[in-house]
């Protein structure tokens, strides 16, 4: 006898209660599977994120510092500048602030560079950012 004949023949005889009763468990089984593999993915993606934007905020954290030093030295520099054009001596306290807000944004710069990096974009951002700086 042919084999699709004697499976045939083997699932004629099981009765309909069954047959519900095993796609019902086969069902349950599978939505088990698929709920397992979601939760696992979930979690694994939460760390992910957690990981990504714990590093993000420690590399937007850095180089806003950065950006808010260099802005003071800027503004101190100037206005040092418009002392002299306009003829007195010059500034020393003003030349001294603007001195250490170049150091402070030095080691804010450094400590955006060497902050934990994630990929290779990210190292390839952080390279193109340096010699501008």
């Amino acid at each position: 006898m042919f084999l699709p004949y004697r499976v045939f023949k083997m699932f004629s005889k099981i009765k309909v209660s069954t047959g519900l009763l095993c796609v019902l468990a086969a069902f349950c089984v599978l939505q088990l599977i698929t709920e397992g593999l979601g939760f696992w993915s979930l979690t694994s993606t939460h760390a992910d994120v957690d990981a990504l934007s714990s590093v993000a905020l420690k590399q937007a954290d850095a180089i806003h510092e950065t950006t808010q030093h260099l802005m003071d030295a800027r503004l101190n520099l100037s206005r040092a500048g418009t002392r002299l054009v306009r003829g007195g001596t010059a500034p020393a306290d003003i030349i001294a602030h603007a001195r250490e807000q170049l150091d402070l944004a030095s080691r804010s710069f450094d400590a955006f560079a060497h902050a934990p990096q994630i990929n290779d974009e990210d190292r390839a951002r952080i390279a193109a950012l340096a010699p501008r700086y």
